[in-house]
């Protein structure tokens, strides 16, 4: 069996070409040019050092068994991940969902001003 910290490596590679091929398109709509797929993978290898940092800080601490360290991994690592691919991609808000712009406001029919 491969260690922890290898398979979680070889996993985030293969995890990071899928997203940057599909994300980008699929779930948030944009066709990026170069600047925001490096800022992607830039992005994503920061969530890569954040999870990488967790497994050898569980490691250190010592008696966490692996399936425990996973999950924490996968735990922090997913929604750092969806906020690094909305930031990339050239979402306008980080965190908020882009909402269509307002209407002029209604007026009351018959009313006279």
């Amino acid at each position: 069996m491969l260690p922890l910290t290898v398979a979680y490596t070889i996993a985030f590679c293969a995890g990071l070409a899928y997203t940057t091929l599909l994300s980008r398109r699929f779930v948030f709509r944009s066709s990026a040019g170069r600047r925001e797929v490096a800022q992607f993978v830039v992005g994503y290898l920061m969530v890569y050092g954040a999870g990488r940092l967790l497994l050898e800080g569980g490691r250190a601490v010592g008696g966490l068994p692996d399936w425990l360290l996973a999950g924490s991994v996968v735990l922090l690592t997913a929604p750092l991940s969806f906020l690094v691919g909305r930031w990339s991609m050239g979402a306008p808000h980080l965190l908020a969902p882009e909402r269509p712009p307002r209407s002029a406001p209604r007026t009351q029919e018959g009313s006279s001003t």
